[in-house]
């Protein structure tokens, strides 16, 4: 696949939360952009997740929400610099581990017409 540098940039962009549903929506026509901002949408989800199991109240929740918080916000990070990296190269990788259920679900599909 043929990259522009401005459509790299356009896809490194997309990791910013608000900026890639915006981008699906008016930059939904590029390929590289399209594929990017669909994939930081999940990487985002799984923050939310990690702020879930850090603020659930009770000493129960405190046993197992910590490793999984720790172990989700880590994964996070790592998925979120990794998504970056691969769009300011123009890689179209799918992030683990649900990357391919993102792409293969065609998730905002009919955006991309």
């Amino acid at each position: 696949m043929k990259t522009t540098v401005q459509s790299r940039i356009w896809a490194a962009v997309s990791y910013i939360p608000l900026v890639s549903a915006l981008l699906l929506f008016f930059k939904g026509k590029d390929s590289l952009i399209f594929f990017h901002a669909r994939q930081s949408l999940w990487v985002w989800l799984l923050f939310v997740l990690a702020l879930i199991m850090a603020i659930l109240p009770g000493p129960f929740f405190a046993l197992i929400k910590w490793p999984i918080a720790i172990t989700a916000a880590l994964l996070f990070l790592y998925l979120l610099f990794r998504g970056i990296a691969d769009s300011v190269m123009g890689k179209a990788n799918p992030l683990p581990p649900f990357g391919d259920y993102v792409q293969r679900e065609n998730f905002f599909h009919s955006l991309n017409k």
